[in-house]
């Protein structure tokens, strides 16, 4: 649920004053984006969508984007209240920006209508960009697979597109890349780009991206910024994620982004020191560097080669990955913030699983280290692996619109996503790939009596 913005947070002006007219005027303003969010977050979202579309609401977003002050265009001459000042962070104008991205954010969220953001001439680039050498797919298991469903791409009425040659996607890019690392939007700005491309892996809307220096600005601004705030970390963690998936030109950009053992080094302590933010964007480079050695040929030589895919390829660095993240989950601390850990761990067993090295794994997790007092710290670790499963198959065989949305995320059938699980938690203990066949029941008994089930979705690609 979007948190309500009752108000707007203003230098003091007397009441008499006449700029508060144009205080009343924003905070009305305000409360409408409020209001349509709060639609396109409800259970007619496709309606909601298709309505406001009609309505011609993104042109004329378009146009009221037009007419923000950010830091980045302060210098221009613009009608400010009293008392503000070019880099006022209390600017009445800052509880408007943060509702129209929510609403934007709401509105591309799986939307057919998320190419209305563009202008007439972006939309013709995007047809002239050729398709993926090797589409995006997954082989789960010898002879299974999952084609990515066809992008039905709806051809926008030219009517409801943004006007001039920029549409309002690009014009959100443009100000990202200008608002500074410490700005209160660069949060939003962020998730509303990451909503454009969330859902079904388009290739064409990556490139598309690509060749605006997006990828090239969010990964510097994680390796060159000291001071960084978390909320900023994970929306540019998620966003990265978005443009990698599956996508080699996008993988390849990064590898000679961070073109230094000092550059990767960076990158990847960030990675590795905010587990819970740069989770997504794992998962993604793990599925992305599986897809190229897959493909074979020039995709499959770079993820052999690559210094940054290394880290996403390795057997040895998957098991790190795994123990890394099942360690900071407890089944009865599940967060909407920290579940979708839970979903990228899985997703690094599956493909062990379907290389038939899922024992191997197991048997690499036991043996992670040990803890203080002599026991196996691995032993701790399966266990509260296997509780977590559990309360996995709980919500998600019944949860269809979740499963949906973990097949066309990651591309695997969600059959093989429960095949997997299954065999994790199975209570036979003769299989070497269940979880009970390396753990004694003696050292300790895992009971299927979880706590009440967080009635939060468990991974639905959602930022909150």
């Amino acid at each position: 649920e979007i948190p309500r913005v009752t108000g707007v947070q203003t230098c003091a002006l007397p009441i008499s004053d006449p700029c508060s007219g144009l205080v009343n005027d924003l905070v009305d303003r305000v409360e409408v984006l409020y209001v349509l969010g709060l639609l396109l977050v409800g259970k007619h979202r496709k309606q909601v969508q298709k309505e406001l579309a009609e309505l011609q609401l993104i042109p004329k977003l378009s146009n009221l984007f037009d007419s923000f002050i950010w830091r980045s265009n302060g210098g221009k001459q613009r009608t400010r209240l009293p008392g503000h000042y070019p880099g006022c962070e209390c600017s009445p104008e800052v509880a408007l920006k943060i509702q129209f991205l929510r609403l934007v954010h709401a509105f591309c969220d799986h939307s057919d209508f998320k190419h209305l953001l563009m202008s007439r001439c972006e939309w013709d680039e995007l047809g002239r960009i050729p398709p993926s050498p090797s589409p995006a797919s997954v082989k789960p298991a010898e002879g299974a697979m999952l084609d990515p469903e066809p992008l039905v791409q709806v051809l926008p009425e030219p009517r409801l597109m943004c006007r001039g040659t920029q549409g309002l996607l690009t014009k959100i890019v443009e100000v990202l890349k200008k608002e500074p690392t410490t700005s209160t939007f660069r949060f939003w700005l962020c998730r509303a780009v990451e909503s454009y491309l969330r859902g079904g892996t388009s290739y064409a809307d990556q490139i598309f991206l690509l060749r605006r220096g997006l990828l090239q600005h969010i990964t510097a601004s994680l390796i060159q910024t000291e001071v960084r705030q978390k909320e900023t970390i994970q929306s540019s963690f998620d966003l990265l994620g978005e443009m990698v998936k599956f996508n080699y030109d996008a993988c390849k950009q990064m590898d000679s982004i961070l073109n230094s053992e000092s550059k990767l080094k960076k990158g990847m302590i960030m990675v590795n020191n905010n587990l819970i933010d740069s989770n997504m964007f794992i998962r993604a480079m793990v599925l992305a560097c599986d897809h190229f050695l897959q493909a074979g040929g020039e995709m499959a030589e770079f993820a052999s080669n690559s210094r940054l895919m290394k880290h996403f390829r390795e057997f040895e660095k998957h098991v790190q990955f795994v123990v890394q993240l099942v360690s900071i989950l407890n089944v009865t601390e599940l967060t909407q913030e920290n579940v979708s850990c839970l979903n990228t761990s899985l997703v690094i067993l599956m493909l062990a699983a379907r290389q038939g090295k899922l024992p191997d794994m197991i048997i690499s997790l036991l043996d992670y280290g040990e803890d203080p007092s002599g026991y196996r710290a691995g032993k701790t670790l399966l266990r509260n692996l296997k509780n977590l499963l559990v309360f996995w198959q709980e919500h998600y065989l019944h949860k269809d619109k979740d499963c949906s949305t973990l097949e066309k995320s990651s591309l695997i059938p969600f059959t093989f996503w429960k095949a997997t699980v299954d065999q994790l938690v199975s209570e036979d203990t003769s299989r070497p790939t269940a979880i009970l066949h390396y753990v004694q029941e003696s050292e300790a008994t895992f009971s299927r009596q979880l706590q009440a089930a967080p009635t939060f979705p468990m991974d639905t690609d959602e930022p909150f």
